[in-house]
């Protein structure tokens, strides 16, 4: 087993965006929008004084996958909240399969819920679609066609595929907008469930998908939480050398992957 939670399995992200509307050429491989720099500093973690978040990171390791499920969902709604508990309990055992499960819900936390303000990607490059181009889009619409689907994204797990013409984002047509889909799909910070209405050949479909982090975005959270984590957690290294092999019977628990609690996103107009 990996050390860690793995997050290129989570959301592996980048964009590509329509500069102006109207017919452009396709912009696959351009650039995403640079992040704004933001300065973090994380407090040392306090001593545990809640009782049930206690219990709930001690039933991490629960041989019930059902119960670690739970228990997992419970503490990432808590969020940062829920730190003290995670360390109390990680140096109290010597279990690595439970201080694994510690390390994946305390590092979906710290990405994805603790981090500054940042914007939440597909991973599709796209195009601008119109009735000149093809006679499924109506007269005075713009669409926005796929032409890149990023491995690993948000996109690819909702099932996108290469020239799938978008039609709606969260209820809402496109219209005369198509350039502003870049812009919607920003105000939503990352793990936002969005609905996506689909043209593919002529069925139309309806998928679901979560948005992650660009991939600049996501590296740098990912670096940090490595530091904050060997300081709070685990300052002499154990977790990571005394992580065995996937081939080691001492392997007790099926892996259950932590959960991610997702908020829909029900209004493409709201700022996030």
């Amino acid at each position: 087993m990996a050390s860690g939670i793995g997050m290129k399995r989570f959301i592996h992200v980048a964009t590509a965006f329509v500069g102006m509307a109207g017919i452009a050429p396709p912009v696959a491989a351009q650039a995403p929008l640079a992040s704004q720099p933001a300065t973090r500093v994380d407090p040392p973690i306090p001593p545990s004084t809640n009782q049930e978040m206690d219990r709930l990171a001690v039933r991490l390791g629960d041989p019930s996958s059902r119960e670690r499920a739970e228990a997992g969902r419970r503490l990432l709604e808590a969020g940062g909240t829920a730190y003290s508990s995670l360390k109390a309990a990680f140096e109290t055992t010597s279990r690595y399969e439970v201080r694994r499960a510690i390390r994946q819900v305390a590092e979906e936390i710290y990405v994805f819920r603790s981090t500054p303000r940042r914007p939440g990607f597909l991973g599709i490059g796209i195009e601008p679609w119109t009735s000149a181009r093809d006679e499924r889009v109506p007269e005075g619409v713009i669409w926005i066609k796929v032409n890149r689907v990023l491995p690993g994204s948000g996109a690819e797990r909702a099932g996108l595929r290469l020239d799938d013409l978008i039609m709606e984002l969260n209820g809402r047509p496109l219209d005369m907008r198509g350039g502003d889909f870049p812009s919607w799909i920003s105000k939503f910070p990352p793990r936002t469930r969005v609905a996506l209405r689909v043209m593919r050949g002529v069925s139309e479909l309806r998928l679901e998908a979560v948005l992650g982090l660009r991939e600049e975005d996501q590296r740098e959270a990912e670096g940090r939480f490595e530091a904050w984590w060997r300081r709070e957690f685990d300052p002499r290294g154990e977790y990571g050398a005394a992580l065995p092999s996937d081939l080691d019977p001492r392997w007790t628990l099926e892996t259950v992957e932590p959960p991610v609690e997702m908020q829909p996103a029900h209004d493409v107009g709201e700022a996030r």
